[in-house]
């Protein structure tokens, strides 16, 4: 069933960001509705002629989120006055009414030398702040984790847009202290939302097509030497050690992600982007996370394992793709 938020009450907007979003209360609780913005027809590439699917992204992603033990924010896919949108749930009011919510950039931007205000943060900058910085002192490992968790499922799910802003903590009344990470949100910059639904369905049947976009882009929302980093270059370096042992640690809920299940009773999806969120999810498996996998198994001396890493196997020896790309060893 399909929800029509059209005659849910409005309340005053207290959010940033440059999407059309408007805030409501529905069946007691606050959502903010996100809105997919249409697009012009662009002849030269006809792949790009909607950005209605970020709703369907947003709450893909968060649904991914939440199926692998990770805390998101409450998504439902629903209508406008006519128009798609997915309702977000608003935790802070419904689930931290007296705290505050501070994001990282923010934290960040109050240091000298932070990453200059760029939207990619300086993976040096991350690291340095979550060593030293009296703010995250009460929730330092909680931190550290909850970063290198999303880094793993950003790069399965093809997230472009994790800037600083993107992920924040819990504060106190008075935000002298920090109590716990936030649950994640932000969500919209999944598997590539841009993309048409034809063009969707036309590029789960081309593997080839598939990827080329998982090694190219996007990249990860994270600067190293002054460049932001490929997921599959990153994940197999050393500095990439804490991701991957985020990654094993998931592994157990990744045997267990299945996309129609997270899609069932959401009307609006329809069959070809379900397969294409399959078909992108295995992909990136294949392409991102199994060989970090792999090279984190062997640097404990254990033996590879769970479902997920097999398929992963088996899509690579189907087509041995990965290796047309320069940068993969």
């Amino acid at each position: 069933m399909v929800i029509d938020f059209s005659d849910s009450p409005r309340v005053i907007a207290n959010f940033d960001g440059n999407d059309e979003k408007i805030h409501v209360v529905h069946q007691g609780a606050y959502y903010l509705l996100k809105f997919g913005e249409p697009l012009d027809y662009v002849p030269n590439n006809p792949n790009l002629t909607s950005y209605l699917n970020s709703t369907v992204s947003e709450y893909v992603g968060s649904h991914v989120y939440n199926a692998l033990g990770i805390a998101s924010h409450e998504t439902i896919l629903g209508t406008y006055r006519g128009r798609q949108v997915v309702a977000c749930r608003n935790f802070m009011k419904d689930s931290y009414p007296d705290n505050r919510l501070v994001s990282f950039q923010s934290i960040e931007h109050s240091y000298i030398g932070s990453s200059e205000r760029k939207r990619a943060p300086k993976y040096e900058h991350i690291c340095r702040l979550f060593e030293t910085s009296w703010e995250f002192a009460p929730i330092r490992k909680e931190a550290v984790d909850r970063y290198w968790d999303m880094f793993v499922v950003d790069a399965l799910i093809a997230h472009g847009d994790r800037h600083g802003g993107n992920w924040g903590y819990i504060a106190d009344a008075d935000e002298t202290r920090l109590l716990c990470v936030a649950p994640v949100y932000d969500n919209a910059s999944s598997f590539y939302p841009r993309l048409s639904e034809a063009a969707m369905d036309s590029i789960s049947f081309d593997k080839q097509e598939m990827t080329q976009r998982s090694l190219t882009f996007p990249k990860a929302t994270l600067s190293f030497d002054d460049q932001k980093v490929h997921y599959h270059r990153f994940l197999l370096t050393k500095e990439g050690f804490a991701a991957r042992e985020r990654l094993y640690r998931l592994s157990d809920r990744l045997d267990e992600l299945d996309i129609a299940s997270l899609c069932e009773g959401a009307e609006v999806i329809s069959d070809a982007q379900i397969r294409y969120f399959e078909q992108m999810l295995l992909n990136r498996e294949a392409i991102i996370l199994a060989p970090a996998y792999e090279l984190y198994c062997k640097e404990l001396g254990i033996k590879p394992s769970h479902e997920w890493y097999s398929n992963a196997e088996e899509y690579l020896r189907d087509e041995n793709r990965h290796t047309d790309d320069p940068g993969w060893e």
